[in-house]
């Protein structure tokens, strides 16, 4: 004889609750497809340490379109790339969600090539383009999850990528968090960067203070490489050997302040000579610590 387990209404709804919190989160958007990747929002506690799944955030993510507008003040077409009043170009970037602090917040990105940017001629290697940003907390309205504007910073973030664009993110590899003791979250972006038929990868390095009262709460720390491949020029009968090589990124804990070092564990090999190549090794780790006069990670002196 079977028997059904009746279950009291109340723990019904409790469940229900529960299956309907875990359905994720709008995940990690790129300028690569514009649409949202789902997985669910990361939970961040202090000294770089990852705690429990966060419960679910607003559905629909601001789209490119609006934030652009919130950091320029410019409606433009709604797109996710158009041209100011100056004459410079935005264009959105990307944009990572994540709980700090018990507060879920949306960071969106976007790349301003000024005027002078566009001028006739070729952009020069070391001319890269503005970081700006449009911050967002989620917040009840009505009784529906919304994603609330907390801050816009159009400036004062930092210059990144090179001949007058924005580095590319590279997909293949996950966004790396850390929180301080401070209360204050570390980015490490993956990007990639083609020059000469060589791609460079690296993490571009952000920071942000929530409690910033200027509204400059992000930062930039520079990208750190992370490893290159030239298989789009290399000619293994030739002089040119191919190489391949990438790197893993490691935080550890400050022993002194609340910045953390970052270890960099390389595998593949590089070219060591004309026509010659070697494995990389325990002896190639190299070790980034933040300079606070540049404001930028630098790679300790005997790396150098």
């Amino acid at each position: 004889m079977r028997y059904a387990i009746l279950l009291p209404p109340t723990l019904i709804a409790l469940l229900s609750s529960l299956a309907a919190c875990s359905s994720g989160a709008p995940g990690n958007v790129t300028q690569a497809d514009g649409a949202a990747v789902s997985q669910n929002a990361t939970s961040l506690s202090k000294d770089g340490e990852t705690a429990a799944t966060a419960p679910a955030v607003p559905a629909s993510p601001p789209t490119p379109g609006q934030i652009l507008a919130d950091i320029y003040g410019q409606k433009g077409d709604g797109s996710a790339s158009y041209a100011l009043d100056d004459g410079a170009v935005v264009e959105f970037w990307h944009a990572e969600d994540f709980t700090l602090d018990g507060k879920q917040y949306y960071a969106a990105f976007a790349d301003h090539v000024s005027k002078a940017g566009l001028a006739d001629g070729a952009p020069e290697p070391e001319m890269g383009v503005r970081l700006t940003t449009a911050t967002y907390v989620a917040d009840v309205v009505d009784g529906k999850p919304v994603w609330k504007l907390f801050h816009a910073q159009p400036s004062d973030i930092g210059s990144f990528g090179a001949y007058a664009k924005a580095d590319t993110v590279d997909r293949e590899r996950a966004t790396q968090r850390y929180v301080t003791k401070a209360g204050h979250l570390l980015l490490a972006i993956p990007t990639s960067r083609v020059d000469g038929g060589v791609k460079t990868l690296g993490y571009a390095i952000l920071f942000f203070d929530p409690a910033k009262s200027d509204y400059r709460g992000w930062q930039y720390f520079g990208t750190v490489p992370v490893g290159e491949d030239n298989s789009a020029s290399c000619d293994d009968e030739g002089t040119v050997k191919c190489a391949a090589s990438k790197g893993t990124l490691t935080f550890v804990a400050p022993q002194s302040g609340t910045i953390p070092t970052m270890r960099i564990t390389m595998q593949g090999t590089v070219i060591s000579g004309p026509g010659t190549t070697r494995a990389l090794g325990a002896a190639d780790t190299k070790t980034y610590t933040y300079d606070n006069r540049f404001r930028h990670y630098t790679p300790q002196l005997l790396d150098r």
